[in-house]
């Protein structure tokens, strides 16, 4: 995700600023290891269930086969960027954020298999949740500026997704959705630029509807021509249909000879 987000990022950054495309090149690497580093940590604290690593488990990891054909998501992935990566370009409009959400959410969305308005409705709640949240915790920032309570604003926020997420409820896997979107937003607000904080993070919150549109549209076009994965053959196979000679049923039927 880090490298597609930064492979589309990069070039406008480079337009805008070419000190901030060299800080967004140095720190986005640097990012990952913290993130990876942050990851080995709580796992090594806190290990998820069923994550063996016995015989069995590596057993069982053997017999399951892949459960998708990465290239052929990769392809579908690309079918719905890169139109609205030329677009962004050559009109030389729209916003960056609107650009990053179609890359996250292209890779969230890559493995929906037709069901457009259940896939839709989710991800309208997981972004909207995760906007009035972002709203919330800068209301709440604002009435005390320091940075330590900004930290722990974030920290409560990444918790209260982390139980629902673990809460076992049906939309626990809008989850991760809501936070990535949350995250954005709150740490825009947090940002040096600009004053009315408030109305950019209500436009920002449209800018990722507008993306969200864009990801759903594209890949209810895509899976017209290029599922998720293959369709089988209808039908079962000729050697299941074979026939048997009279003969041969009596004796498959029959018991062993004694003796």
């Amino acid at each position: 995700r880090d490298r597609l987000m930064g492979a589309l990022m990069m070039p406008y950054v480079a337009r805008l600023s070419l000190d901030i495309a060299w800080t967004l090149a140095l720190w986005l690497p640097a990012n990952m290891v913290i993130a990876l580093l942050a990851c080995w940590a709580v796992h090594a604290v806190v290990p998820s269930p069923g994550s063996g690593d016995g015989p069995r488990a590596k057993a069982e990891t053997d017999e399951v086969p892949p459960p998708f054909d990465p290239e052929r998501r990769l392809r579908r992935m690309m079918m719905v960027t890169l139109p609205f990566v030329a677009l962004f370009y050559l009109l030389d409009s729209g916003a960056v954020l609107t650009l990053l959400f179609v890359a996250i959410l292209a890779q969230q969305l890559a493995a929906s298999t037709g069901a457009g308005p259940a896939v839709a409705k989710s991800m309208l709640l997981a972004n909207l949740t995760g906007g009035l949240a972002a709203i919330l915790c800068y209301e709440l920032v604002v009435i005390d500026t320091q940075f330590a309570f900004m930290a722990v604003i974030s920290l409560l926020l990444c918790l209260g997704f982390g139980f629902w997420f673990t809460s076992g409820h049906a939309t626990a896997p809008l989850a991760g959705s809501a936070l990535t979107t949350a995250l954005i937003l709150f740490g825009g607000s947090m940002a040096p630029f600009g004053d009315d904080a408030e109305g950019q993070m209500v436009s920002r919150l449209f800018q990722i509807g507008a993306a969200l549109l864009w990801v759903l549209a594209a890949f209810v076009a895509v899976d017209s021509f290029l599922p998720e994965r293959e369709a089988r053959p209808v039908g079962p196979s000729w050697k299941a249909r074979r026939k048997v000679r009279p003969g041969r049923e009596r004796i498959a039927r029959s018991g062993a000879p004694p003796g």
